[in-house]
């Protein structure tokens, strides 16, 4: 096995300083991908962007793959200066990436140093190809499907239990403060809904560091959040969002242009769902309560019978089996 040293979310943001790092990737192709390094600057009082006047001058780099599970021939790759803007941005041709999926988690590691804003970073970057069409989930050009489930209650962070998790295509739902977790789904490839609903109506400040674990495919966002979509998909470019609809504003249906790529809901009667998927056409994610723990295999079992309980109605895209007395 391949290890590296660092951490997958190592000092995101210099709060010294006002600076802050961002590592994203764009267009990723079986042959090539963009890896894009931003280093931002405080922004002025009226809220615009206030770019610091210095030499556009960085040593920076991404290598990789590495993996737990698998042996790896890592390469290195240059970052270079992507032009003038508002902040400091630079890019890399990644030729012939590798992607983080439960099958393979591989990932890459970018290190930078500005000497003249003496700013240095040294962190981890999964690139993947998850998005989604019409109501499903596509995840290398295939139809993925969700199935959520909380830790059990007791549960040993062993090799078997991370291997049980992946070998039946289960994910996890945890919260910004699971670091630990956070990086074992990331190394095991276990696919990680980011449960942020209880992080403030902005949230994304508390949760930065959270969202740069590769394992995080799905940000579950309250409804007092949706305001803050834009400022959530600027930091968060590769993570998809995932509104919270509650029946106590029934109401409230997210118009297309926000920006949501799911909405997740608790599914009560059939009206429900029909007026749901009469009024959004986003993919859908099912969210079931328990008042106990479950094994993962009889959280599993639950997600497949939430499954086969919705399915004369509807196909949806994620079936999630949580322990929380309220969702």
């Amino acid at each position: 096995m391949t290890h590296i040293s660092t951490t997958f979310a190592e000092l995101p943001i210099d709060p010294d300083h006002g600076t802050c790092w961002r590592v994203f990737h764009g267009d990723a192709a079986d042959t090539s991908a963009q890896v894009y390094l931003e280093l931002r600057t405080p922004h002025g009082e009226d809220g615009g962007p206030n770019p610091v006047v210095v030499p556009d001058r960085l040593e920076a780099s991404i290598e990789g793959p590495f993996s737990d599970l698998s042996v790896t021939l890592p390469a290195r790759t240059r970052f270079r200066s992507a032009g003038p803007g508002a902040t400091l941005l630079w890019k890399a041709n990644l030729p012939d990436p590798c992607f983080w999926t439960p099958d393979l988690p591989v990932w890459y590691r970018v290190r930078a140093s500005h000497t003249a804003l003496d700013r240095h970073l040294d962190t981890t970057l999964a690139i993947r190809r998850l998005g989604h069409r019409d109501r499903d989930f596509i995840w290398n050009a295939r139809r993925y499907v969700f199935r959520s489930i909380d830790i059990p209650q007791d549960t040993e962070d062993v090799s078997e239990w991370w291997n049980t998790l992946r070998n039946s295509g289960t994910s996890l739902r945890l919260e910004p403060s699971h670091t630990r977790r956070l990086e074992l789904a990331s190394r095991w490839g276990v696919p990680v809904l980011l449960d942020v609903r209880f992080q403030g109506s902005s949230g994304v400040d508390c949760v930065r560091e959270a969202l740069q674990y590769p394992a995080v495919a799905v940000a579950l966002l309250a409804q007092d959040q949706w305001e803050w979509i834009a400022r959530w998909k600027h930091e968060a470019p590769n993570v998809l969002l995932a509104g919270w609809w509650s029946r106590a504003a029934p109401n409230s249906y997210p118009p297309p242009a926000l920006g949501l790529d799911a909405l997740a809901f608790t599914p009560t009667s059939q009206t429900e769902l029909a007026t749901l998927l009469a009024q959004t056409s986003l993919p859908l994610i099912a969210c079931s309560s328990k008042p106990h723990r479950y094994s993962i295999e009889q959280a599993r079992a639950e997600c497949d019978r939430l499954q086969r309980d919705l399915a004369p109605y509807t196909r949806l895209a994620g079936y999630c089996v949580w322990n929380a007395p309220d969702l």
